[in-house]
């Protein structure tokens, strides 16, 4: 039970330290969705948005994942319940980039054929 609290602690830790396209912090990212518009659906987004739940502030639009964005993770079904992630971007496909401790898969946006 310990050894499973470990690992969906450290793949959400992962999951807000990487965000967007480098490292950015969970504050970083609830500061700039704190102004993005509310939403229900994706057809109250933008093109390359979608509407997705975010940590504390509901559901809001959000840019679609630029490339070597995390776009997912072991624990990713656990966190979609309060934090969500907008699909890869046009062009871009949710692929394998590395395991943490061989047990924590994370994916990354990647060009298709890459």
């Amino acid at each position: 039970m310990k050894l499973l609290f470990l690992i969906v602690s450290l793949s959400i830790c992962c999951i807000f330290a990487e965000e967007g396209n480098g490292y950015i912090g969970i504050t970083d990212n609830v500061i700039t969705d704190m102004f993005n518009k509310k939403c229900e659906t994706d057809a109250d987004c933008e093109p390359n948005q979608c509407c997705a739940k975010i940590f504390i502030l509901g559901k809001k639009c959000r840019n679609n994942l630029l490339e070597n964005s995390i776009c997912g993770t072991f624990s990713e079904g656990v966190v979609n319940n309060i934090h969500q992630r907008c699909p890869c971007g046009t062009g871009l496909t949710c692929t394998h980039h590395r395991s943490i401790v061989g047990l924590v898969k994370m994916y990354k946006c990647k060009r298709n054929g890459n």
